[in-house]
């Protein structure tokens, strides 16, 4: 999406939330403080940019609140926390620091965007310690590639999840078997909030039983 600099207007989101840390075999409660710039564009809709912000509002608030957070290279922590069914697993391809997670919310947020605005930065405050990092960075971030990021496996999607614009915090390993067309239901598209405009929208929580990815190591 361009922007001109005539038509772009700015406007600051923020949002809080809670979530368990896992680095190693420790686990951190946490409550983290999100903000971010969104460069619109007047030639977009209302409702394509409202729809952008409520799908963003939605995934802070009602699919990674008191997710876990851990690294596809923690052994301990796929082998261990994936059990814990009232805690959606958030995967993320190195440890969870708040730099990894302001450029994995910032990759998010555009995506679930789908192109209504652009992310202009994105910072991540943990309460715990008061120090908030800020990604701003236009280039592609340095996260993993499709193919590193699956293993050169079969996958459903062509993308990471957090370049996907639907509720996925992790990925899923197919069988062999498996028909590839029929995605995983515990990944759901976030276009229903739409109805939110015109009525009300039903909360969907997420259900489960992954089996998830080896993904990259982390560093």
């Amino acid at each position: 999406m361009t922007i001109s600099k005539s038509n772009k207007f700015v406007l600051k989101y923020s949002q809080s939330f809670s979530a368990i840390r896992v680095v190693g075999t420790e686990l951190f409660p946490i409550w983290l403080h999100v903000n971010a710039e969104l460069l619109g564009n007047v030639a977009i809709s209302d409702v394509e940019f409202q729809l952008g912000i409520a799908k963003m509002d939605y995934w802070f608030v009602n699919v990674i609140h008191n997710s876990v957070m851990f690294s596809s290279g923690n052994d301990w922590a796929m082998d261990c926390l994936l059990e814990m069914p009232a805690n959606l697993p958030f995967i993320a391809p190195y440890e969870p620091t708040d730099d990894v997670l302001a450029i994995l919310f910032n990759c998010k947020c555009n995506a679930l965007s789908n192109g209504a605005f652009l992310v202009g930065y994105f910072t991540v405050e943990d309460e715990n310690n008061n120090i908030s990092y800020m990604y701003a960075d236009e280039d592609m971030p340095d996260l993993p590639l499709p193919d590193e990021w699956f293993g050169g496996k079969k996958s459903y999607y062509e993308v990471p999840w957090w370049h996907r614009n639907d509720s996925s915090t992790f990925d899923i390993t197919p069988s062999e078997t498996d028909d590839l067309s029929k995605k995983p239901e515990c990944f759901f598209s976030l276009d229903f909030l739409r109805e939110r405009f015109n009525v009300s929208a039903e909360i969907i929580k997420p259900q489960f039983t992954p089996k998830v990815i080896a993904g990259k190591k982390g560093k």
